[in-house]
């Protein structure tokens, strides 16, 4: 703990979202890569400083064949089952990609 940890998350922070020398909103790629993403995407929505929501639905607006799934984890049960459903589905219907 203390003040070097936070120094220490700051740094992490920028070197993953800030220092990321042409790319544009997250770390492995530019938002023009994923517009070029052909196969199906299936975007599991985040909600922390590492997977921030609107991450996932940027990428799910820009890369053409990418569905989003909002809720899936520290939710309630229907909300997981129904989650459950959609990646089954997902990966049902995309069975060459996987």
């Amino acid at each position: 703990g203390g003040r070097g940890s936070a120094i220490a998350f700051d740094a992490l922070q920028r070197s993953l979202f800030e220092d990321t020398e042409g790319r544009d909103f997250i770390f492995s790629a530019t938002s023009a890569q994923v517009e070029e993403v052909a196969h199906p995407l299936l975007v599991l929505m985040g909600n922390d400083v590492f997977h921030p929501s609107e991450t996932a639905r940027r990428i799910s607006r820009i890369a053409p064949n990418a569905e989003l799934i909002e809720s899936w984890r520290d939710t309630d049960e229907a909300a997981l089952e129904t989650a459950a459903r959609r990646i089954g589905s997902f990966l049902a219907a995309n069975p060459r990609w996987f």
